[in-house]
């Protein structure tokens, strides 16, 4: 399969490639607000976008600190717009 890519390869496959809880940054979706300020450091990155389903909202990370817990206040609430 020398030669082909992640996504021309997916479209083969009975089930998705990936898990968004296994990536790093990018985006994911979370049951709490808990989860979301639960997810490790080694898995979080600064931007990154989080669905939090008990709220209903969007966040983006805009500080990340270097421990496995984020506060509220590392997190933008994207309803407003702006980014």
């Amino acid at each position: 399969m020398k030669g082909l890519n992640i996504l021309q390869f997916s479209k083969f496959l009975p089930e998705p490639l990936f898990e968004d809880s296994f990536g790093k940054g990018g985006y994911r979706c979370v049951d709490t607000v808990f989860d979301r300020n639960n997810i490790p450091y080694s898995l979080r990155k600064k931007g990154m976008i989080v669905y939090v389903e008990e709220k209903e909202i969007v966040y983006k990370l805009i500080y990340n600190p270097e421990t496995n817990l984020t506060e509220d206040s590392h997190w933008r609430d994207l309803r407003g717009g702006s980014a």
